[in-house]
This record gives C-alpha cells, structure tokens and sequence, in this order.
C-alpha cells in the first residue's frame, strides 16, 4: 500500500507537501518547486537586454561560474509571476549581503545552485516524513536535459541522478492508453517497459563542501515561499 500523508504538512523549512491521486490507484505524495521556470525567466531577462544565448551556452557560462557564489530561495513568492527574472535574482541577493550576479553565467548559476538545494532541502523533509531514504532520484520532462544542473543536484544530494525520459508527460499518457492493447496492467509492467526503450542518462555525485552554502540557505529561505 502507499503511504498516505496529511493534506497538508509542514515540514522542516517549510516543506509543505500534499497527496495527489495517480495511475494505478496509488497516491504521489508531491512538492512543487519552482524548477526551471527560473532559468527561463533569466533567458528571457537576458534576451531581451541583447543577450539572446540558448540554453546550452548559459549552462556552459554558468559552470565556469564559482559554485555558491549567490543563492535565492526558489520558492520565494517573488519568483513566481516574474516579468524580469534576472533584475529579481539581483534584489534578492543584494538584500541578503550576497554578491549580485551581472553577467549571464552568474544568474544562472545563482539560479541552479539554489535549484539544486532547495532539492535537497525538499528531498530531506520527505524522507523525514515517510521514514525512507531515497538513493536514487530521478529527473524526467524537459528539465532531465540541463546536464548541469543534473551534476549540481547529485552533487548535493550525494546520490546518482538518473535522467529521462524527456517526453515523460505524453510517454506516459500513450503507454497508459495503449495498456490493454500492450497487455499491460500494472504500474510495475509500465515502467519496466519504458526502462527497456528508452536510454536514460545517469550522474554519479562528486565530493562537495556544503555547510556554508546549506547554512546561507537556511538564512534566506523566506517566510512566504510558496
């Protein structure tokens, strides 16, 4: 059976988590983060102050950056309906004493370190909160194809991140369709199939030095994130 949990809880750090109904009668227990709407908001800042750079070149920017040079809280609630996400990023850092990101690869740095521990911070809470630990995490949709921030989140949770499927959404509407055609009838058989078709890309961690980022973390985490 799965674990069902509060409607609401609170966890360490403001973890608010809830249930949410899935395939096969089970329960997902789920935590919104603001994921990579962030990095998007700072392409778009960037664009259209004539830095038009594509993803893989601010990530390839971004990892020439020092790591945890600046953090943001994800969540914050200034985040979410962003029209200039970078000019946000920069208040957010100034009002905390940080250094302020200026160029490309600064923001999204600041941007994918502060992904990549929120993560962490939200990984801990649900472990804490089913008893378990979680080894492996894995990362699909589009967001499983930023290599970098694949590598940052392994690193800060210690643990190998598995990428893909991309088109996890419509991969698993289709197979879900196509179970009594396929003879499918259980998650485990759903699964099992996609893991034989698809290649998944696997990031094993790298030894980091986290207290003074996790403890700059904990400071900045704000009160009203969502």
């Amino acid at each position: 059976g799965h674990r069902m949990v509060p409607a609401q809880w609170t966890g360490p750090l403001g973890n608010r988590c809830t249930n949410e109904g899935g395939v096969c009668g089970t329960t997902r227990l789920l935590k919104n983060v603001m994921g990579m709407w962030l990095v998007q908001g700072v392409r778009k800042s960037l664009a259209a102050a004539g830095h038009d750079l594509d993803y893989a070149t601010l990530a390839e920017q971004a990892a020439a950056v020092p790591a945890f040079r600046s953090l943001i809280d994800p969540n914050a609630a200034r985040f979410l309906a962003s029209t200039d996400m970078a000019a946000d990023v920069q208040a957010a850092c100034r009002e905390s004493g940080q250094p302020v990101p200026e160029t490309a690869g600064e923001l999204a740095r600041c941007t994918l370190d502060s992904l990549a521990l929120k993560y962490r911070e939200v990984l801990r809470g649900i472990e804490e909160l089913t008893g378990q630990r979680v080894e492996v995490l894995h990362v699909v949709g589009g967001g499983s194809k930023n290599t970098l921030l694949n590598q940052l989140t392994a690193d800060v949770l210690g643990i190998p991140v598995v990428a893909g499927p991309v088109e996890a959404t419509g991969l698993g509407n289709l197979l879900y369709q196509a179970r009594p055609a396929r003879d499918l009838d259980g998650l485990r058989q759903l699964r099992d199939l996609v893991r034989r078709t698809h290649t998944l890309e696997t990031t094993q961690p790298r030894p980091v030095e986290l207290d003074e980022p996790l403890a700059r973390f904990a400071a900045i985490a704000e009160d009203n994130a969502v």
